[in-house]
């Protein structure tokens, strides 16, 4: 079913992507906020909205959070300035801390990576990288205390060292 939709998408004209990508990542947004409203809870999680069809509202910005970075950085002179980096890491955080928020750290991260290579991509200069990178270890301690579930700590160290883990939960 991916490989088709892949091949549907792959024949969207590029000014069309780049007409949708506004409203699709809006929609996207409001979706994530309907999660909390109206999603659907299992195994402790509330990521499903079910509008016709059963679907999660992150998939949709795992697409949604690059294209718009994207849309956002096209008629920018690059490398951008801080003023639409600031813009640019508010279009990113949004959707990471709401998809964070139920709790699903992996497509949270997954979708933070996306941002992070497209304002690689688009010249970001490597000093803001460096700086944010302090400023991300600097957080860790405190992310970990209060962010992360014990489940997701528990994944962490899984992930760091799967020795500790000969039952392989």
């Amino acid at each position: 079913i991916a490989f088709l939709v892949m091949l549907v998408v792959a024949q969207i004209p590029p000014h069309q992507l780049y007409l949708w990508t506004p409203w699709v990542f809006l929609v996207g947004v409001i979706l994530l906020l309907m999660v909390f409203f109206a999603g659907e809870v299992g195994k402790g999680a509330q990521r499903w909205l079910k509008i016709g069809v059963r679907f999660q509202p992150s998939e949709i910005m795992k697409l949604a959070t690059p294209l718009m970075l994207a849309w956002y950085l096209s008629d920018k002179v690059l490398p951008v300035g801080w003023r639409d980096l600031l813009v640019a890491a508010v279009l990113v955080i949004v959707p990471v801390l709401l998809i964070a928020r139920q709790p699903d750290l992996g497509t949270a991260l997954l979708v933070a990576s996306a941002g992070f290579f497209v304002l690689f991509l688009a010249g970001v200069r490597w000093k803001v990288f460096i700086i944010l990178g302090l400023l991300a270890s600097l957080m860790a301690p405190l992310l970990w205390k209060f962010a992360l579930h014990d489940y997701q700590r528990n994944r962490i160290l899984t992930m760091l060292d799967p020795e500790s883990d000969p039952l392989g939960a």
